[in-house]
């Protein structure tokens, strides 16, 4: 299925909506009576149709995304400091540091651009799920029998900095959390593979999986490091076939991706090594340096007769979590990710 750069109407967003900018909101006279209860036409209103993410800073970023489908949060905001002052302890307000709330993009997992066809030209593939779209690297056990992998999670503490920027408060990064991972798998005639990597991966072992484009090739990739099992199911759903789960946690992972997307798998490979959890002790990998784990996150609107809109700038931002597909042999339809972001400062233009 081919996601074109011509955004579908069920794009249809209310950006305005979406980018809160409710506390610094400046009325500078007050309308009248008739403009406030007046009827207004189509022409005259500020419709979006769509929206484009572009995400530099650092990496190969900077490939405008359109494939998000939805862009929430982002709001920035004011604190209020309410105090007595006075010998009769009259209560003030005052206004106090600024900030921004987590920004949340979730869209379709994509692969790179295609190659010229037709009204299609240039644009990405979304990766769908179902048997053959996915591969599970795990010992020895065959690739055809894996009818499931669910995915937990990833989440990164935020921390908040003494000090300020401009008025704003300043936050880092805390400890990266990762989640478990459920591997189904159909049971053959004396069949042992799960069951004996179970057993061998007691002391630790890789879990790659794979998700491939319509030339089954891998357009994203994640590597789970350190694994670990902490559950083997021999039997489910009977009867009729049996299905046998095994269930691992891991120490880290890493990403990798193709096309647009290839500039989130750096920046949360760049973040999770910053975490000082992404490599396990020992590995023999050395750690980033600076601040590599934060960019700019550009939302931009687009209007209905195709023009660019606003554009909203979240400088300083760094990813806070990471939600990954849920990969089904008898599933149909796109796979969808979704990630949320800390921005540290807003601007509109």
């Amino acid at each position: 299925m081919d996601f074109t750069m011509t955004l579908r109407p069920k794009l249809l967003l209310a950006t305005a909506a979406l980018i809160t900018l409710a506390a610094i909101a400046v009325q500078a006279a007050a309308p009248s009576v008739a403009a406030q209860h007046g009827t207004y036409t189509p022409d005259e209103m500020h419709v979006v149709l769509g929206f484009t993410v572009e995400i530099t800073g650092a990496g190969s970023g900077g490939d405008v995304d359109s494939a998000w489908e939805t862009s929430s949060g982002g709001s920035l905001n004011i604190e209020v400091a309410d105090s007595s002052v006075g010998t009769d302890q009259s209560h003030t307000t005052t206004p106090g540091h600024k900030y921004v709330d987590t920004l949340t993009l979730r869209g379709p997992l994509t692969a790179g651009v295609k190659a010229t066809r037709g009204i299609n030209e240039g644009a990405y593939e979304i990766l769908e799920n179902g048997a053959g779209k996915f591969r599970v690297e795990l010992g020895d056990l065959p690739l055809d029998r894996i009818q499931g992998v669910s995915m937990e999670d990833l989440l990164i503490d935020v921390r908040e900095l003494p000090g300020g920027n401009d008025g704003y408060r300043v936050y880092g990064l805390g400890d990266a959390h990762y989640g478990s991972i459920t591997i189904r798998s159909r049971v053959g005639k004396d069949s042992k593979e799960l069951y004996q990597w179970w057993l061998d991966a007691s002391q630790g072992k890789s879990i790659s999986i794979s998700l491939l484009d319509h030339a089954g090739e891998d357009a994203r990739r994640y590597n789970f490091l350190e694994c670990f099992p902490t559950q083997y199911s021999p039997f489910n759903e009977l009867p009729g076939v049996a299905i046998e789960k095994v269930v691992a946690r891991c120490e880290g992972v890493k990403f990798e991706a193709t096309g647009a997307r290839k500039s989130i798998a750096e920046w949360l490979n760049a973040t999770l090594n910053a975490s000082s959890l992404q490599v396990p002790a020992g590995r023999g990998e050395a750690k980033s340096t600076g601040e590599p784990w934060k960019r700019t996150v550009t939302v931009k609107e687009i209007l209905k007769d195709g023009a660019a809109g606003r554009a909203f700038q979240y400088h300083e931002a760094f990813l806070t979590r990471y939600v990954f597909p849920n990969l089904d042999a008898a599933g149909t339809g796109n796979l969808y990710e979704e990630i949320a972001v800390k921005p540290i400062r807003l601007e509109l233009s």
